[in-house]
């Protein structure tokens, strides 16, 4: 029997999303900032 299994390596956490340099928000309002990030295990943030 043949078993093929998916390429499993740790790979570190690294983001795709380009950075902001400056975010504009009226106080009491809420902020909402993109994080695309790859890993191997998913890094979780918070």
């Amino acid at each position: 029997m043949l078993q093929v299994k998916e390429l499993s390596q740790n790979l570190a956490p690294r983001t795709t999303q380009k950075p902001v340099m400056d975010i504009h928000v009226e106080r009491g309002n809420d902020v909402h900032m993109p994080c695309n990030i790859q890993g191997n295990p998913f890094p979780i943030f918070t």
